[in-house]
């Protein structure tokens, strides 16, 4: 096993991350910033979704090529 730090933008509070293995993606939250992030190892390409309240967790939802969504919980519910 080879571990490795991941460059990618410093959260408040970053949490939950999940490997997208079919997208060979990692995503993860911030829970205080209230976002979704996703990195692309292999283009270096981020993304993140702005979401409405603070989010607790999530997990990708789908059984295709890519993610069909996410489920997240918020703290609103």
């Amino acid at each position: 096993m080879k571990i490795s730090q991941v460059d990618v933008p410093l959260c408040q509070v970053g949490e939950g991350p999940v490997w997208d293995a079919a997208d060979q993606a990692l995503y993860y939250i911030d829970i205080i910033a209230r976002k979704v992030f996703r990195w692309d190892p292999e283009t270096g390409d981020h993304r993140h979704w702005d979401l409405p309240d603070m989010i607790g967790s999530m997990a990708l939802c789908g059984s295709g090529r890519e993610p069909d969504g996410a489920l997240v919980a918020l703290f609103s519910g």
